[in-house]
């Protein structure tokens, strides 16, 4: 999502008046600090004897399009 619409969001739903600068400094910091969690998911995951995936659909601006989890 642009950095524009998430800080619109933040407004809308939140009423937290954010600059895109704010917005991007915390996806920065937020993607440093779980940088090793998603690692450690990862080596575990491709450990697993049992893995699971899934899909589901949505629709947007009227055309159905597939969101895939693994």
């Amino acid at each position: 999502m642009p950095v524009d619409r998430v800080a619109d969001a933040m407004q809308d739903v939140f009423g937290l008046k954010m600059s895109t600068a704010t917005v991007e400094n915390i996806t920065r910091t937020c993607s440093f600090e779980v940088d090793q969690v998603v690692k450690n998911i990862e080596v575990f995951l491709q450990k697993a004897d049992v893995r699971g995936s899934d899909e589901t659909g949505l629709t947007i601006n009227g055309k159905t399009n597939w969101a895939h989890t693994l």
